[in-house]
């Protein structure tokens, strides 16, 4: 029998399962409460120029490459190394941190200090196991506590809204880029003594990804996805918010949600969801105990505000990406260092993200405000002026960054453990499982639950 499969969210991760499930000739529906597809790696189009909701590039390793060319062709891809920066003072470093990049931009007193203070923590590290209560503790144990209040302090607690001392340890550990330090110090040795037996130039030792970047923007792999699920007589259901989810006995049994202003009913037979693990308990009837509902309304996401602008110069930045701890925004992305074919010639895309919450003033504030104020600072900054700036915009995300405080483990895990309860129910995805992921992890979990389903099935 061809069970009909519902999958909750048109993301990458949403679309992925769609597209596995469809192939294999599984009956699809995919509702997707926004008027479009992609979700945050989604992108805005604006009198014929693309920018993403920040910058999203594919890293993939040999399994996901040979799916992700299955989909787009190699001639509409770019290929690229990593190339990102973090300002500290009034120098710019590697991103994520190398160690080489270091030794030679620090100061002699301050590099002194961080290697000092790393070669401590390891000697503790060794002797007397410290303990990792938060993410404060979890770096400063195994870097140092200079490294730790140069890099890491302030500028963790500007994008998550909480200072360290109140992260979940496990949540570093989770992979946050920033703090990806052990391999980066071992891939950048290697690098960097690679380079010097060549002798090549021995100022810059980067942390190499290679990324993969559709020439027309991540929706062009994205539309190709939706076109291949449409193809196999899957159904794609945009502007449609799922109002509840009926369980009967431990199963889901069917989905209401509107559209158009209309409620409407989908019988399941198996539902995946990639929204927000929060939203979805309590669309659940019969609802949820007091118990589940606390754990739900104690997961946080932190909020995404894009303040974009188009200017009539092009490379202005040092590179693909900037990551900065004392101004509005906490990165700033150039489109046209992604693919030429995102601007017209002569034009480029500066995308800048502030997070915050949505409690927070700047959630609500003024669009004009807003544009102006960046603008002020990337002048400040002598990346542009203002007569540069051709049109600036607002786009404002609510989910976008899961906030792991002290108790997020074991609040998520109690709607693990109740999700994991309904036989017919799977969540995946950064939003569904409440998980710092990256675009590829997204996609391998995708298709991994649909092999799962088409297994049970």
């Amino acid at each position: 029998m061809n069970r009909r499969i519902i999958i909750l969210g048109a993301g990458i991760t949403g679309l992925s399962v769609a597209y596995k499930l469809a192939e294999k000739g599984k009956k699809v529906v995919v509702l997707e409460r926004e008027p479009c597809i992609g979700g945050l790696a989604g992108h805005i189009e604006r009198n014929g120029c693309f920018i993403d909701y920040g910058p999203h590039t594919f890293f993939l390793d040999e399994e996901m490459q040979e799916e992700f060319y299955r989909i787009i062709d190699r001639k509409e891809v770019n290929t690229f190394k990593a190339n990102a920066l973090i300002k500290y003072d009034d120098q710019y470093y590697s991103y994520p941190l190398d160690a080489i990049d270091i030794l030679i931009k620090s100061s002699p007193f301050v590099l002194f200090k961080f290697l000092l203070d790393y070669i401590l923590a390891k000697a503790k590290m060794i002797t007397k196991r410290p303990i990792d209560d938060s993410a404060e503790s979890w770096i400063i144990n195994r870097f140092g506590k200079a490294l730790y209040k140069m890099y890491f302090e302030k500028y963790t607690e500007k994008v998550w809204g909480l200072h360290p001392k109140y992260i979940a340890a496990s949540f570093v550990e989770e992979g946050i880029p920033l703090l990806n330090l052990r391999k980066t110090f071992k891939t950048s040795i290697v690098e960097a003594t690679k380079r010097l037996l060549k002798k090549e130039d021995t100022t810059k030792f980067p942390y190499i990804f290679l990324g993969h970047y559709p020439k027309k923007g991540p929706m062009a792999y994205f539309n190709k996805l939706a076109n291949e699920i449409h193809s196999k007589n899957g159904l794609i259901y945009l502007s449609s918010q799922v109002r509840s989810i009926h369980i009967d006995g431990h199963k889901v049994v069917k989905i209401s949600f509107e559209k158009d202003a209309d409620i409407k009913t989908v019988e399941s037979d198996f539902v995946v969801s990639t929204i927000p693990i929060n939203d979805l308990v309590k669309l659940i009837i019969p609802r949820v105990d007091s118990k589940i509902l606390n754990a739900s309304n104690s997961l946080k996401f932190r909020a995404v505000i894009f303040v974009d602008l188009i200017v009539k110069k092009q490379d202005v930045l040092e590179a693909r990406m900037i990551y900065v701890r004392n101004k509005t925004f906490n990165r700033i992305t150039e489109m046209n260092k992604f693919s030429k074919d995102l601007f017209p010639e002569g034009l480029t895309g500066l995308c800048t993200e502030i997070a915050c919450d949505k409690d927070q003033e700047i959630w609500n504030a003024d669009e004009k405000e807003l544009c102006n104020r960046v603008i002020k600072e990337l002048e400040e900054e002598g990346i542009i002026t203002k007569d540069d700036v051709v049109d600036a915009f607002v786009t404002r995300k609510e989910n976008g960054y899961p906030v792991a405080d002290l108790h997020y483990e074991r609040n998520r895990k109690l709607l693990y453990d109740y999700i994991g309860s309904i036989e017919n129910l799977f969540i995946t995805g950064r939003q569904g499982l409440f998980r710092y992921l990256h675009m590829d992890q997204c996609m391998k979990m995708g298709m991994k639950v649909a092999k799962d389903i088409i297994t049970n099935i």
